[in-house]
C-alpha cells in the first residue's frame, strides 16, 4: 500500500498550545510522502489508497513518462475480459489487442471524410474513396460473384475456367465464340490469331483489316495463310490441290462438303444439312465402318424437338434391335434393352433393380459387405455399420464394442450390472453433465473403496446406516473449503431446522450447537473453543455429580438467589 496521510502532531497543535516548527514540518512531510509518485497514494480505488479517479478535466492530456523505447499500455479492466490499447514506442503506431466494432453505419475514415470503410446496411460492407482504390498483392482471391458496372481493363492474360462467356445482344462486327452450346458474340477491333486446328465464325458484318492464322477442319481446304484477309466481307481460302483460291464474297453464304463435293450455299439452305436425318453410311464410302472422333472438345448429339428421344439401334445377328433409349420426356432417363457391360459404372443417384443383383464383390462405404452379412451367419464381427434407425437388438446378440465412440439412448436397461472398463476407469456424469435424481430400493447398499470397507445401507422405514470395516473406525468428515465456510449438520422437523451443529470458521473455529433456523453461531446453545473451553450461553442443569472442582485451573462461579 502507498504512503497515506495521518496526523503527526495532534497532541501539539491544540487550542491554547505552543506550535513548534517541528509540529508543522511533521505534518507537511507526511503530506509530501502521500503524493510521492513512487510510494504515495495510487488513487486506484483499493482500500486506504484514496478514492478512484473517475474524470479527467482538460483539453490536452498526456499518458506516459517519456521513457525512450517504452510502450504505453491502457487496460480496460472488465469482469471476465479486458480491453488493451498499446502505443508501440519503437514501431510508432497503436496496437489494439481486442476486436474493434464500428457501431451501426459509423465510418472508419482515412485521410479525410471522402475515404472510409463502413457498413452501409446490415451485411453490406462499403469500401469508399473519392478518387481511386488500389489493391496491391501477389494474388487476389475473390470467392463470390463479381458485379462490375463500369468498364474493365485487363493488363495481363485473362483466363476463364468456366464454360460460358455471356455477351450482349448487339452482334454487329462481333467475333462469335462457342460456349459448348451456342455461339456468343465478342467484339473484335484488332488482329485475331487462331491456334493450330482452331476454327472461327464471323458474323454477317465481317471484322475488317484482320489477319488470320489457323486451319479449317475440312479435308478439301488447307491452311489459311497469314497473307489472307477478311476485307469488306470477303474471305480468300487456298483450295490446296490446284493452288487456286476460292473467294467467298457473300458473307450470307456458307461453304459445306456434300458427300465429297464442296458447295457454296445460302444461309437458308443450311437447314437442309443440319435438321434432316443423316445415316452414317450415307456420308461414307459404301457400308464401311464409321468413326466419330475428336482430338479435343465434345461430340454433341442434340435432339432439339420437344420430348424427342435419342435412340441407339443396331443389329443382333439378323434382327434389328434398340440397344439404348434416352427418354427426354423424363429428363434423359435411359432404358437399356440388354445387359450393360462396363469396366467401371459410377451411379450418383438412386438405383431401382426389379430383377436379381449378382456381383462378385460388393462394398458399402468402403466396407466389404461380406464382413457385414457374415455377422448374421455368425462368422465374424461387424467392422462398420450405419445408424440403427428402427428395430431392436435382442438378447443373444452378443457384446457391443464401439471403441471410443458414444452410445446415446432414451433409457438404458442393465440386467446384471452397469460397470466401467476398469476399476476407477470412468465417471458417472461430468462437471457440466450432471445426473438428476437417483433411486435405490429398500435394501440398497452403496459401497466405497476398492475393498468396500465403507458402506451406506438403507434400512427400510428406519433410515441410513453408515458402517466401516477398518481399524480407523467409521469416519464421516464434513469439509467446507470456502472462505468463512462452516462445516455443519442440520436437524429438521417437518422441514424446519431445529438444531445445527458444526465448526464455525468465521469465529476462531469454535464447535457450536445452535438452536433455531439462524446461521451457525447466531443462537448458540453450546460452544467449545479451539482450545477446549466450554461455554453454555443458557442455563446449565446438572442432574448428576459435578466433579473436577478441585483440579488446577477449574473454577465454578455460582449465583444463588436467596
Amino acid at each position: 500500500m502507498g504512503a497515506t496521510y495521518t496526523r503527526q502532531s495532534s497532541s501539539g497543535i491544540v487550542d491554547g498550545g505552543v506550535i513548534e516548527a517541528s509540529d508543522l514540518n511533521n505534518e507537511f512531510d507526511q503530506l509530501l510522502a502521500a503524493f510521492v509518485a513512487a510510494s504515495g497514494h495510487t488513487h486506484d480505488g483499493t482500500t486506504a489508497e484514496g478514492g478512484p479517479v473517475t474524470k479527467l478535466l482538460g483539453t490536452s492530456l498526456t499518458l506516459g513518462d517519456g521513457t525512450s523505447g517504452t510502450d504505453i499500455t491502457v487496460t480496460f479492466d472488465g469482469e471476465s475480459a479486458d480491453g488493451v490499447l498499446t502505443w508501440m514506442e519503437d514501431e510508432d503506431y497503436f496496437k489494439f489487442s481486442d476486436e474493434v466494432l464500428m457501431n451501426s453505419t459509423e465510418k472508419l475514415l482515412f485521410g479525410d471524410t471522402g475515404t472510409y470503410i463502413h457498413q452501409s446496411a446490415d451485411g453490406v460492407l462499403d469500401l469508399v474513396s473519392d478518387s481511386e482504390i488500389e489493391i496491391n498483392a501477389t494474388t487476389i482471391d475473390i470467392n463470390g460473384a463479381v458485379d462490375i458496372s463500369g468498364n474493365t481493363t485487363v493488363g495481363g492474360d485473362l483466363t476463364v475456367t468456366g464454360d460460358d462467356i455471356t455477351m450482349g445482344t448487339n452482334t454487329s462486327g462481333m467475333l462469335l465464340v462457342a460456349d459448348g452450346t451456342n455461339f456468343n458474340p465478342v467484339a473484335v477491333s484488332g488482329d485475331v490469331t487462331m491456334a493450330s486446328n482452331g476454327a472461327i465464325t464471323i458474323a454477317s458484318t465481317a471484322v475488317e483489316n484482320s489477319m488470320l492464322a489457323g486451319s479449317i477442319a475440312d479435308s478439301k481446304l488447307s491452311t489459311i495463310s497469314t497473307a489472307d484477309k477478311v476485307a469488306g466481307g470477303a474471305i480468300q481460302i487456298d483450295s490446296g490441290t490446284d493452288g487456286t483460291s476460292i473467294t467467298l464474297a457473300d458473307t450470307d453464304k456458307f461453304l459445306v462438303d456434300d458427300g465429297g463435293t464442296t458447295k457454296y450455299i445460302n444461309a437458308s439452305q443450311l437447314n437442309t444439312y443440319t435438321s434432316a436425318a443423316v445415316a452414317l453410311d450415307d456420308i461414307s464410302t459404301g457400308d464401311a465402318a464409321v468413326t466419330l472422333a475428336t482430338s479435343s472438345g465434345n461430340i454433341t448429339i442434340d435432339a432439339q424437338a420437344g420430348d424427342a428421344d435419342i435412340i441407339f439401334k443396331g443389329t443382333d445377328s439378323s434382327s434389328d434391335i434398340t440397344a439404348l433409349t434416352l427418354d427426354m420426356s423424363e429428363a434423359g432417363a435411359a432404358t437399356f434393352n440388354n445387359k450393360v457391360v462396363a469396366t467401371e459404372l459410377d451411379i450418383s443417384g438412386d438405383v431401382d433393380i426389379d430383377g436379381t443383383l449378382e456381383a462378385d464383390a460388393v462394398t458399402i462405404n468402403g466396407t466389404a459387405i461380406g464382413s457385414i452379412y457374415g455377422v448374421v451367419a455368425g462368422s465374424s464381427s461387424i467392422v462398420t455399420t450405419g445408424a440403427l434407425d428402427s428395430g431392436s437388438i435382442t438378447s443373444g446378440f452378443g457384446a457391443i464394442d464401439n471403441g471410443t465412440s458414444n452410445i446415446r439412448s432414451a433409457t438404458i436397461t442393465a440386467e446384471t450390472a452397469f460397470v466401467p472398463d476398469a476399476s476407477g476407469g470412468a465417471d458417472l456424469g461430468t462437471a457440466t453433465l450432471e445426473f438428476n435424481d437417483a433411486f435405490f430400493n429398500d435394501s440398497a447398499v452403496i459401497n466405497f473403496g476398492d475393498d468396500q470397507d465403507i458402506t451406506l445401507t438403507h434400512v427400510a422405514d428406519t433410515g441410513l446406516t453408515l458402517a466401516g470395516a477398518h481399524a480407523n473406525g467409521t469416519n464421516l468428515q464434513l469439509n467446507n473449503t470456502a472462505t468463512d465456510g462452516d462445516s455443519a449438520i442440520q436437524f429438521a422437523l417437518s422441514g424446519t431446522v431445529a438444531y445445527t451443529m458444526g465448526v464455525e470458521d468465521g469465529d476462531s473455529d469454535k464447535f457450536v450447537i445452535n438452536y433455531g433456523t439462524g446461521a451457525l453461531g447466531a443462537q448458540p446453545a453450546l460452544e467449545i473453543s479451539s482450545a477446549g473451553a466450554v461455554t453454555v450461553p443458557g442455563d446449565l442443569t446438572v442432574s448428576g455429580t459435578l466433579t473436577g472442582a478441585a483440579s488446577a485451573g477449574f473454577a465454578l462461579a455460582m449465583a444463588v438467589a436467596l
